[in-house]
């Protein structure tokens, strides 16, 4: 699966929590279909439709944590959440769904009145330092990440593509599911670079630098009515990306870069190249910062390095709802070697 050009698509697909009945359904299991890992893999599928909205592809074996304050679970312990784990998908449209399966001993079970539900992918067991507190979730956007290349496409890490659900005041019924739609937490600029030139272009490292505040480090996200997001401990105004590959002429270079789950503005693009520095302000052509919506993608294409003393670029504003969202027309900034 490809990860670099994600957008959404658990967005636009829906988990189903399936259960048993009104009456009598306290301690009943509640089963889980899901739409939208052990394993953490949850990709960008590079699928695109007409909406401009693209598909994140659950992945066999990706592992989400579904928690209820009402809920009980099977083991009589005091927890009230429990782990499942994709155990087969298929794609609809701009949806990926795919079945579940309890990933450990437990499963949630129904408890008595209404049942708020909360989810998160990945399950705070699979990385470090995440973690879902009833409705609200602690992540974090590193500030020094690594790429997986797949042939000429970097992508992120997949344990950082974080995709949260809720549903409120949901009745205990045999028949009619539970839907929970998943939204990305974070942020991301995938950016496309090419060589004109038959000279290749050794890359060796990327950084995302903003005057506007934060793009990295801890964060918190309440999920209710209204969906909350603030920095929650130490950022950074910087990402760090070491890339060390070439460019070569007739093979561009895609990559992504996670940030925070903020609307961000004041970027600049550093490339280190064997060829000096070449900085990219992401701006319009009136020196306008662009602004890039929280909980988007943008990608940015027509990069040429090493480039002229103006370069231009387009930059896409991808939605994870059905509309499309902002575009930006090929602004054009300095290069400075």
């Amino acid at each position: 699966m490809r990860l670099d050009s994600f957008i959404l698509s658990l967005l636009a697909g829906t988990a189903v929590l399936t259960a048993c009945g009104k009456a009598g359904l306290q301690g009943t299991d509640v089963r889980f279909r899901v739409s939208g890992n052990t394993a953490v893999r949850a990709a960008f599928s590079g699928d695109i439709d007409g909406n401009g909205v693209e598909r994140i592809d659950w992945e066999k074996d990706d592992r989400i944590r579904i928690l209820s304050p009402q809920a009980t679970t099977s083991d009589g312990g005091d927890a009230h959440w429990a782990d499942y784990r994709i155990k087969d998908v298929r794609e609809d449209g701009s949806s990926s769904l795919g079945n579940v399966e309890p990933a450990g001993q437990s499963v949630l079970s129904w408890g008595e009145g209404l049942h708020d539900f909360h989810a998160v992918y990945p399950s705070p067991d699979a990385v470090d330092g995440i973690s879902l507190e009833n409705n609200v979730f602690h992540g974090i956007i590193p500030d020094v990440q690594h790429l997986e290349w797949e042939e000429t496409e970097g992508v992120p890490d997949r344990t950082r593509i974080y995709l949260l659900a809720s549903a409120q005041g949901i009745e205990p019924s045999r028949n009619d599911p539970v839907r929970l739609k998943f939204r990305p937490a974070f942020t991301a600029l995938s950016f496309t670079l090419s060589q004109e030139d038959k000279n290749p272009v050794p890359l060796r490292s990327f950084r995302l630098e903003s005057s506007g505040g934060p793009v990295a480090g801890a964060f918190r996200m309440a999920m209710g009515e209204e969906w909350d997001v603030d920095a929650d401990g130490t950022t950074s105004d910087v990402v760090s990306i070491g890339l060390d590959r070439t460019l070569e002429q007739g093979s561009p270079l895609t990559f992504t870069v996670l940030c925070l789950p903020l609307d961000l503005s004041g970027l600049k693009a550093v490339f280190e190249t064997a060829y000096g520095t070449k900085t990219l302000n992401l701006s319009r052509k009136d020196g306008t910062p662009i602004v890039f919506p929280a909980c988007h993608k943008a990608r940015i294409t027509g990069l040429v390095l090493p480039g002229a003393p103006d370069i231009s670029f387009t930059v896409d504003i991808m939605p994870w709802e059905e509309t499309q969202g902002e575009i930006e027309a090929e602004p054009s900034t300095p290069v400075n070697d």
